[in-house]
C-alpha cells in the first residue's frame, strides 16, 4: 500500500474513533427534553409481568420483575390509561436508541385505595460504530443511561368491588415513559392525575363492569352413593348464594360423568348442563336428571365427574370455571349399588 493510502485510511480511522467517541458520551435524564428529534417511535408490544400482591399496611412490595414474552391468552387485551405515544427517537438520522421495558402488577383487594411505591428500571441502549482497518466499519449496542422512575397508584372516590372480586393495574417504564394499564377491573377506570412521564397516578372508577365469578365460590362436598344406594349424586356449597340471590342472579352446571377404564381413555356415561336457583347447599341425584345413561353402571367400577359452573344473571360475565378430575386416590369413587342400578 502507498504512503498516501496508508495516510487517507488513518485519518479515516481517526475520525470515526472521534466520532463514536461523542455518541458514547453519557446522556443526561433531561437529553429527551432539550434537542431530541421525536419521529414514528414504535410502540413495544405489552407482554405479561409477574403479579405482585401490594397492599396499603403490607411490607414493601417485591422487586419489579422485567417483562417475560408472550402475554396470557385468556386475558382480554389490556386497557391503556395513559395516552398513547408515537415517534421514533434518534440523535440524528444515523444514531438509533432502544430501551428495555420494565413492568409490575399491582392487585387491589376491594378495601384498597393505594398500591405500595415501586422503582422501575429501564435501560437505554445506543448503536454505536467504530471503523478498523481489518475489519472495515462495524456496529454494536452500548449502554447509554439508566432511567429510574417511582410508580405508586391511588384510587380516588372508591366504589367497592364484589367481595371476591380483585382488580389489577400494570405500569411499564420504558425509557422515559411510564404507561399505565388495566388489566383486570371491576369499573370502567379514567386517569385523574398522572401522565407519561411522571409515575404516580390517581384513577377513578366508573360505571360498573362485570368480572368473572369467584373460581372457588362454588364447592363440591360430596360425589358418592346416594341415600338410595342405587345412584350417585354431587353436593354442593355455594359460599356467594346470597349475593347471587337477591340480584335474582342462577347458576348453571356442567357435569361429565366419566367410567375410569386401566389403560385407555375414561368414556363419557352422560354429559348435562343443569341451571340452578342459587341455594347455600344443594344436591344433584343422578337417577333424577332428565339425561340417557350411554352405558348402565358397573357395580365395583370406579366413576369420576368433570364439572364446572357459570353464572347467569348481571353480578358476574358468564364465564365458565372448569373443575376437572385431578387426584384419583380422590375423585373417583366406586359404584356399590344396595340393589339394581339405575
Amino acid at each position: 500500500m502507498n504512503p498516501k493510502m496508508k495516510k487517507t485510511l488513518g485519518m479515516l480511522a481517526l475520525a470515526a474513533v472521534a466520532f463514536a467517541g461523542v455518541l458514547a458520551l453519557p446522556a443526561r435524564s433531561d437529553d429527551f427534553d432539550n434537542g431530541l428529534d421525536i419521529k414514528n417511535f414504535v410502540q413495544a408490544a405489552v407482554k405479561k409481568a409477574g403479579k405482585v400482591l401490594v397492599r396499603p399496611q403490607s411490607a414493601a412490595a417485591q422487586p419489579p420483575q422485567t417483562d417475560a414474552a408472550g402475554q396470557d391468552a385468556e386475558k382480554r387485551p389490556l386497557r391503556r390509561l395513559t395516552a398513547p405515544r408515537s415517534g421514533k427517537v434518534s440523535l440524528n438520522s444515523v444514531q438509533q436508541y432502544r430501551y428495555s421495558r420494565d413492568c409490575v402488577t399491582f392487585t387491589f383487594l376491594p378495601e384498597d385505595t393505594r398500591s405500595e411505591a415501586v422503582w422501575l428500571r429501564s435501560e437505554e441502549w445506543a448503536e454505536q460504530c467504530d471503523y478498523d482497518p481489518n475489519r472495515g466499519r462495524y456496529c454494536r449496542e452500548v449502554p447509554r443511561f439508566t432511567y429510574r422512575e417511582k410508580v405508586q397508584i391511588f384510587i380516588d372516590d372508591r366504589k367497592t368491588p364484589l367481595p371476591w372480586e380483585e382488580e389489577s393495574f400494570r405500569v411499564c417504564l420504558e425509557g422515559p415513559w411510564v404507561d399505565l394499564y388495566e388489566e383486570d377491573a371491576a369499573f370502567e377506570y379514567s386517569l385523574n392525575r398522572g401522565n407519561s412521564r411522571n409515575g404516580i397516578f390517581h384513577i377513578a372508577p366508573g360505571k360498573k363492569v362485570a368480572m368473572a365469578p369467584d373460581f372457588n365460590g362454588l364447592k363440591l362436598e360430596y360425589f358418592g352413593m346416594d341415600d338410595d344406594k342405587k345412584n350417585f349424586k354431587m353436593v354442593f356449597h355455594d359460599k356467594w348464594a346470597h349475593t347471587y340471590d337477591e340480584a335474582g342472579d342462577a347458576t348453571e352446571i356442567w357435569l361429565d360423568l366419566r367410567h375410569v377404564l386401566s389403560g385407555r381413555s375414561d368414556p363419557t356415561v352422560f354429559e348435562t348442563r343443569v341451571r340452578l336457583s342459587t341455594k347455600d347447599r344443594f344436591e344433584i341425584r343422578f337417577s333424577e336428571l332428565p339425561v340417557e345413561f350411554k352405558e348402565a353402571l358397573k357395580p365395583g367400577d370406579k366413576y369420576h365427574v368433570d364439572w364446572s359452573f357459570k353464572r347467569l344473571g348481571k353480578l358476574s360475565s358468564d364465564k365458565e370455571q372448569k373443575h376437572p378430575s385431578k387426584d384419583p386416590e380422590k375423585d373417583d369413587v366406586v359404584f356399590l349399588p344396595a340393589g339394581p342400578a339405575l
